[in-house]
Order: structure tokens, then C-alpha cells, then sequence
């Protein structure tokens, strides 16, 4: 689906998804330090970083 500003969704998202993969699989100790972050706001160290749109590493 294309919206009107021209950006087709099913693209971005798919794209985004494999970019996600890739920085997991580069980036193994990202994905380790969340996990045993539990005792933090949001699993993130500042709270803005929790409130951000961006993803964070799975």
C-alpha cells in the first residue's frame, strides 16, 4: 500500500524488519544487555530513550 506522500508501508516495514535482523545478528551483546536490563524503566537506561519511536534491539 502506497501512501500519499508515496512511500509504500509493506516496503518500509519489510525493510525495516530485515534491518532489525541484521544489527541483531551483528550486534549479539545489543540484544543480551536489554534482555538483563529488566531493572530499568523501559529496559533502557534514560526514560526519553523508552518513550522514543525507535525500537529498541531485540
Amino acid at each position: 500500500m502506497t501512501t500519499e506522500s508515496g512511500v509504500d508501508r509493506v516496503r518500509r516495514q519489510a525493510l525495516a524488519a530485515r534491518e532489525r535482523a541484521t544489527f541483531a545478528d551483528r550486534n549479539p551483546e545489543s540484544a543480551a544487555a536489554y534482555a538483563g536490563a529488566g531493572h530499568l524503566f523501559g529496559q533502557v537506561p534514560m526514560t526519553c530513550s523508552a518513550t522514543t519511536r525507535c525500537s529498541r534491539p531485540r
